[in-house]
């Protein structure tokens, strides 16, 4: 099996048909994603091969991301450990922070499993709530009370990116040099992709991407592990950026507050990586993760414009045979 195809099959949570290339982009068949990936995309975690991770004292860095909680490890029938998780909608005491901590809560105590395998059964997920980890009528009120508790809206439609190509174009000035393998947006601008970066004095760094756009409820979190290993800093970017940086054995993060959204990088690498792990190029260093930091603009990716049939109207309809995996 090819290394990338491995790496695509263990990291990535919704894939694109094809890869994307920026010199390729326009020319790529544009194709829409498999119906049953809409709702599989909600529960995503971001938790596949992330062992070991950790945070500095600074109040306004990583630590303000942390969920209060940790976080169980495994499935329902086997826990295997507790994990620190950070909230990739940002910092705690934002509302976005707030309902992402609470909805984990909520989760720990609950079966979702079983929940999971009984909407499997009966092929019904609640009407409206596709795009979260919510398989039945209590969990969809928990979510009402949580988007009503603190103001906020809750995701309505997923796109692939072929699907918005005059938003991607705009966001796709932020990455250039970049390879990305699969991306999506939300109605709202959100966006997800996986992603790789050559680094002159590394090689090739792989990582995942996300926007979150403020005002509307994120589920997704990131184990980071133990929380007590990271190098932590802030770095001011290449483009002017202030943006927080964190270097733990096995991974690291870049983390970046914009005016109307929270960028982060999950970074499949750290200053103990083995030479041997075929994900990786060898030990990950501060100065190699400044580096990736100044490969982005960040400038070009706020305002996040939200993606709407405006969007797409000028694409040609698809098929389900032509537009389905």
């Amino acid at each position: 099996m090819e290394m990338r195809e491995l790496y695509q099959r263990t990291f990535s949570q919704v894939h694109s048909s094809s890869e994307i290339r920026w010199e390729t982009y326009a020319s790529v068949k544009r194709r829409r994603l498999p119906r049953n990936l809409l709702t599989a995309a909600a529960a995503i975690l971001l938790l596949a091969g992330l062992s070991t991770a950790a945070v500095a004292s600074d109040l306004f860095g990583l630590r303000s991301w942390l969920l209060p909680e940790k976080i169980s490890v495994g499935t329902m029938e086997e826990i295997s450990s507790q994990a620190d998780a950070i909230s990739l909608s940002g910092y705690l005491d934002t509302p976005e922070g707030k309902a992402t901590a609470e909805w984990q809560t909520f989760l720990e105590s609950y079966d979702v499993e079983a929940a999971a395998r009984e909407a499997d059964r009966t092929g019904s997920v609640p009407e409206g709530y596709g795009l979260y980890q919510a398989y039945n009528r209590e969990m969809t009120n928990k979510v009402d009370e949580i988007v009503e508790k603190y103001g906020l809206r809750l995701h309505t439609a997923l796109f692939d990116v072929y699907e918005a190509p005059e938003i991607w174009d705009t966001v796709a000035a932020a990455f250039q040099g970049h390879e990305v393998y699969s991306a999506y947006f939300y109605e709202d601008g959100t966006l997800h992709y996986d992603g790789a970066y050559r680094l002159p004095d590394y090689g090739q760094v792989d990582y995942q991407f996300s926007r979150y756009v403020r005002g509307t409820f994120n589920e997704v979190i990131l184990n980071v592990g133990d929380a007590s290993a990271y190098e932590e800093w802030t770095y001011e970017s290449a483009c002017g950026r202030q943006v927080t940086l964190a270097l733990g054995p096995d991974k690291a993060l870049v983390l970046a507050e914009l005016p109307d959204s929270v960028v982060s990088l999950n970074v499949l690498a750290g200053t103990e990586t083995d030479l041997d792990d075929i994900f990786s190029s060898g030990s990950f260093s501060a100065e190699n993760l400044e580096a990736l930091a100044d490969s982005f603009d960040f400038a070009c990716l706020t305002p996040a414009l939200p993606v709407t049939a405006h969007s797409t109207e000028s694409l040609p309809a698809l098929t389900e045979a032509d537009g389905m995996d």
